[in-house]
């Protein structure tokens, strides 16, 4: 089911800021100890907190889409590493990553 888009506020992000932080400090370094990863894209990164605790573990090649309605402010990770994108659309970024993240998206869109 798709979400109303008025939905996606400073309400919405700093709420979801309190569990995803710390499920990404959890996993991310497990998943390092398991794999040699040099770079992270993030499809539906929110502000992009998984992003950011991927470069606290070393990892400085991300890169995060979003909607439209995540405000500029609310965004932590460098906006030159950050796409606003429809995610029902197509897009192509002509490169490959060697791990992707996807939490908390499929339920958003139609």
């Amino acid at each position: 089911m798709s979400k109303d888009r008025t939905s996606y506020n400073n309400h919405f992000y700093s709420d979801l800021e309190r569990t995803a932080r710390p499920s990404a400090q959890c996993i991310i370094p497990r998943v390092l100890d398991l794999c040699k990863i040099g770079s992270v894209i993030d499809i539906g990164c929110g502000a992009g907190w998984w992003l950011n605790v991927c470069r606290e573990n070393g990892i400085e090649d991300i890169f995060g889409i979003d909607g439209s309605w995540i405000e500029d402010s609310q965004v932590e990770i460098p906006k030159d590493r950050f796409l606003r994108c429809e995610l029902e659309s197509s897009y192509d970024l002509d490169r490959t990553f060697d791990m992707a993240i996807c939490l908390e998206v499929a339920e958003h869109l139609s």
